[in-house]
């Protein structure tokens, strides 16, 4: 029963996340009725149900019949699945002052990286009022015992964990000039060193940095394939082809959601590739 219900806070929270990554810097209030972008129709409750109401509406507006974008589902679900694993990460069998302190928390903070992911692919920029929040939750989980959840004193390898981790990227920035780095990884690689201490800080780096590179191949070579449909017009091409963008060597990746998702795979998996390759 705890797991259904931290999954469905996390539904309801990654409802508020769609609505903060859409009025976020464009001076409207989260605090405003939600309403179609279509038609401008304000939406019922029962249109604002996490997941059900687009599933139940086949993803389209009750009023315009206009088509909804899957980013509203697709942030719930992932929300409400990272708060399940927190859920189980955290859950030592009775809900105490001490598990809902630490849930707090570390719910807060990952919902803010699943607001900074889904800005990032949108905008392709990391919001700074959003990263520095999560640096400041970040670097105050230092002062909580996860395991006893009482207050404890972080040692220097810990508090200096984050500028260790982030030195690197700050240096991409500095000699490239912001072409290769923007400075908002550097903020962000700050959070992952708090977050996951020295090593599995630089483990969650190199992951987002392989897997960057992978998808961007990929990326390149599907592009590559969907420039050769359009100049042969080849018959049973896939429409999802069709629809990919075009991409070259200097086209703009957003690097956030690597870093992320790699940060999260080495929270609940603890996975430290650092250690390994050490003698």
């Amino acid at each position: 029963m705890s797991l259904i219900l931290a999954t469905g806070l996390g539904f309801i929270i990654g409802s508020f996340l769609n609505v903060l990554v859409l009025r976020y810097n464009t001076g409207r209030s989260t605090q405003g009725r939600s309403a179609c972008f279509s038609c401008t129709s304000v939406l019922a409750w029962y249109e604002l149900v996490p997941v059900g109401s687009y599933l139940i509406q086949f993803g389209r507006c009750r009023h315009c019949d206009a088509r909804i974008s899957p980013q509203y589902p697709l942030v719930e679900i992932l929300t409400g699945f990272l708060f399940a694993l927190l859920h189980l990460k955290l859950f030592m069998g009775v809900v105490a002052w001490g598990y809902a302190v630490l849930f707090l928390f570390y719910g807060v903070l990952l919902s803010l990286l699943v607001a900074i992911l889904v800005y990032d692919i949108l905008h392709k920029i990391i919001p700074n009022g959003l990263v520095y929040l999560s640096g400041m939750l970040a670097f105050g989980l230092l002062f909580l015992d996860s395991a006893s959840f009482a207050l404890r004193i972080p040692s220097v390898l810990e508090l200096v964990a984050g500028p260790l981790v982030a030195f690197p990227f700050v240096l991409l920035w500095v000699f490239s000039r912001g072409r290769w780095m923007g400075l908002g990884d550097a903020k962000l690689a700050l959070v992952m060193g708090w977050l996951l201490g020295l090593t599995q800080g630089f483990t969650a780096v190199l992951l987002a940095f392989w897997s960057g590179a992978l998808v961007s191949v990929v990326l390149l070579v599907l592009s590559r394939a969907q420039g050769l449909h359009d100049r042969f017009t080849w018959t049973g091409t896939s429409r999802l082809l069709r629809s990919l963008p075009l991409l070259t060597m200097k086209s703009e990746v957003p690097f956030a959601p690597f870093l992320i998702v790699s940060l999260w795979f080495v929270f609940f998996t603890q996975f430290d590739l650092v250690r390994y390759l050490l003698p």
